[in-house]
This record gives C-alpha cells, sequence and structure tokens, in this order.
C-alpha cells in the first residue's frame, strides 16, 4: 500500500500547511481500538473506526475538509499515539453536524471558545464588574445553554420558526454575541 501525504494548507489563525500521512493517521486509529479490553470490543471499535477514517479520507479533499482539519487540528495531541483518531473523530463529527443543521454558521463556534472567553473577560472588565470569575463562568454557561439548544434544533427543517429566530437572535458574528441576550431571545 503506498503513503499517500495530503497537503492541507491553511489560511486560518497562521499560514501554515499541515502536511497528513494519511497511513500514519490509520495506525493512530487501529491504535486507539488496541486499547479496547476484549477482542469483541477491539473488533467493534475497528469496525466504527474504519467507517470514521474512510468518511475523513472523503471529507480532507474538500474546501470545508480542509478548513475543519486546521480547527481540529490545534485541539488534539499530536504527541500521543492515538492523537490523529481524535482529529479524525473532531473532523468527522463536525463535517456531519455542520452538513445536517438547518443553520451550519454556528457549528463552529465551538472551535473558536478561547476567544470568545477573551471577548468575555474584556466585556466583564470593562463593566466594571469585580467578580470577574463568576462574570466569565455566567458567559460560559449562556454559551453552552444556546449550544444545547443548537443542538435540538437539528432535525428541524431550515424553514423551521426556531431555526428562524435561532439565526435572527444569534446575529452574523458568534464570537461577540451576548448569549444572555440571546438565550433570552431565543425563548
Amino acid at each position: 500500500m503506498f503513503r499517500l501525504v495530503i497537503l492541507l494548507i491553511i489560511g486560518l489563525a497562521s499560514s501554515r500547511t499541515i502536511a497528513l500521512d494519511t497511513e500514519l493517521v490509520k495506525t493512530h486509529v487501529i491504535n486507539y481500538c488496541e486499547r479496547e479490553p476484549s477482542r469483541a470490543l477491539k473488533l467493534s471499535c475497528l469496525v466504527s473506526a474504519n467507517l470514521s477514517y474512510v468518511n475523513f479520507l472523503d471529507i480532507i479533499v474538500t474546501d470545508y475538509g480542509e478548513r475543519t482539519v486546521a480547527l481540529c487540528y490545534p485541539k488534539i495531541d499530536k504527541m500521543s499515539k492515538d492523537g490523529l483518531y481524535h482529529l479524525v473523530k473532531c473532523v468527522v463529527e463536525h463535517v456531519s453536524l455542520h452538513n445536517n443543521h438547518p443553520s451550519p454558521y454556528f457549528s463552529e463556534s465551538v472551535f473558536f471558545i478561547n476567544k470568545m472567553r477573551s471577548e468575555w473577560a474584556a466585556h466583564c472588565l470593562s463593566t466594571g464588574n469585580t467578580k470577574i470569575t463568576r462574570c466569565l463562568t455566567k458567559k460560559e454557561a449562556d454559551f453552552k445553554s444556546i449550544w444545547s439548544v443548537y443542538l435540538h434544533l437539528l432535525p428541524l427543517d431550515k424553514s423551521h420558526p426556531l431555526i428562524k429566530r435561532f439565526t435572527h437572535c444569534l446575529g452574523n458574528d458568534f464570537i461577540v454575541a451576548d448569549y444572555s441576550e440571546v438565550n433570552v431571545c431565543i425563548k
């Protein structure tokens, strides 16, 4: 079997190239399943992981797949012997959510949580809030509440009134959105 190296040009936060050796990715997927305690569980894991791997190979050759790899890549432990398995899962799960959700734009918000935390901290400080930790905890809870609502909207059609309300309330920039206001608006 030949080694296929896919270069993904990433023009997001940094301009760097990620070289993915798909054979190495496959090895990490297999290594992940090796930790299962029984032969049956290993086999079950390998079947599921192989399906994810095949989907991953189809996804990464698309423009959105490249973007998703760039979003998922910083979140994995590259030094782990199964770290690239988590890249496969992240990419496949995110693309599935993005492709199947009637409001796909917000699906990327989880990748920008650190950037949103910076915005939240700046907001908490600008309001003279002396209890910064409490303020940040509240803002994160508001975001998690909206994320939960977002996931529950998955089976709805794009034209459903709840989808329209969610999209309207969220606005155009999820990074600077005030999720407490979005929560009130949606309900």
